[in-house]
């Protein structure tokens, strides 16, 4: 036996053709098995680094456009003032400026040469009545805030003033519900309070919001029951029915314990009043109210024939006199968690005026008599108090104290 240095050719190619079967029957598998899966040749291209990214165009800022200052010049031709805008030179257009204002807008003041103040904010802001004034404080206390920085009334700044509330007056109708609430100028039903109602009530409305009347708020009155009437001096006419039926306020009742709830109320309109003309004087005896009192809540409710003595204090002169009166009962007080009434003097009869003041001043000349007696005594008395008390000292350093 002798090695050979290589293999035979035939026994390569059998090894050969054996793996490429063998290869073959694999693939089979895989078919037959559903795998086709083929790897991917490798990639020759490099991965993308977070520093290869190209950076983003850089945005130019967009400029404020923001108008916080501007100027006003007054015409003397036109007797009025105009504004202008010095940045972009435009003239007299208030409605370019509130488009650049700062929103939302509270006030907007205007100071002229002499350094007085101006609220011009009704100039340029056209939603002042809808937003603007509803966003404000209260309107007294900035006119009183102002007061000290505000020129006084002249021709110029009444006619400024009045340019302004046509101004405010021309702004078109609400477009929206919570924009009709509270306009000084329109008003829809559902909007009204509990003792408001719009007269006549055949009014005309002024236009209308989704099938909706909206109307004057000039026709809205305040309407109020016989009491409250009263108390403005003013009483239901005789045959006037109600205008309104409301659910009256809660109401203690005193003999019960309980508080009485709703019980309806009639209210009535200052139309449906007149003026309260109270029963005259008559021998002597002076009218008054199913309490005792007369109600002088104003000046015209005084009855006729008799007189008001704002004296406190009169019932024991009165008494003496034999005089009729009756307490004078001016008002409310509600303090206290209730309600008091409250009175200021009495309500005599005119003949008896005179009778009743001379007999108060001699009871007064007569009380300060009677106190100044009482102080003179009050001093006697403390004064022999001390000098009996010097008495007994000195009589007992006397008798049982030794002389140095």
């Amino acid at each position: 036996f002798e090695p050979c240095p290589s293999p035979p050719p035939s026994t390569s190619r059998s090894s050969s053709s054996k793996k490429k079967k063998n290869e073959e029957e694999k693939s089979k598998k895989r078919k037959s098995s559903g795998d086709d899966f083929e790897p991917s040749p490798p990639s020759t291209s490099r991965p993308k680094s977070a520093n290869s990214t190209k950076p983003a165009t850089n945005k130019k800022p967009v400029p404020d456009r923001t108008l916080n200052y501007w100027v006003e010049v007054y015409l003397e031709k036109d007797k009025k003032w105009i504004c202008f805008d010095v940045k972009t030179g435009k003239m007299n257009t208030p409605a370019d400026i509130e488009a650049r204002l700062p929103k939302p807008i509270f006030y907007i003041l205007a100071v002229d040469n002499k350094g007085y103040f101006k609220d011009v904010t009704r100039r340029y802001a056209s939603d002042y009545i809808t937003s603007t004034r509803k966003l404000r404080y209260d309107e007294d206390w900035i006119e009183e805030t102002l007061k000290k920085f505000t020129q006084r009334s002249g021709n110029k700044s009444k006619q400024e003033d009045q340019e302004l509330e046509r101004k405010s007056e021309e702004a078109p109708m609400p477009t929206t519900v919570s924009g009709f609430k509270n306009h000084p100028l329109y008003v829809l039903k559902r909007h009204l309070l509990k003792f408001e109602a719009i007269y006549p009530a055949e009014a005309p409305p002024l236009g209308w919001w989704k099938s909706e009347p909206v109307y004057a708020r000039e026709c809205v009155h305040t309407l109020q029951g016989r009491t409250s009437w009263l108390k403005e001096g003013r009483t239901v006419k005789v045959g006037e029915e109600a205008y309104k039926v409301v659910t009256a306020r809660p109401k203690y009742d005193r003999m019960t314990g309980t508080m009485v709830k709703d019980q309806p109320l009639d209210v009535f309109g200052h139309w449906q009043t007149e003026k309260y003309i109270p029963p005259p004087a008559k021998d002597g005896k002076v009218p008054r109210n199913e309490y005792g009192n007369v109600e002088l809540f104003k000046p015209w409710m005084l009855p006729k024939g008799t007189v008001h003595i704002p004296i406190n204090g009169l019932t024991r002169v009165l008494r003496k006199l034999n005089v009729d009166a009756a307490p004078a009962m001016m008002g409310w007080d509600f303090s206290g968690g209730g309600c008091h009434p409250v009175f200021d003097g009495y309500v005599v009869c005119k003949e008896f005026e005179d009778l009743v003041i001379d007999a108060w001043d001699q009871d007064q000349r007569e009380r300060e008599e009677r106190a100044e007696e009482k102080r003179e005594k009050r001093i006697l008395d403390n004064w022999r108090r001390l000098v009996k008390g010097l008495f007994i000292r000195e009589k007992i350093q006397a008798k049982y104290m030794k002389k140095k």
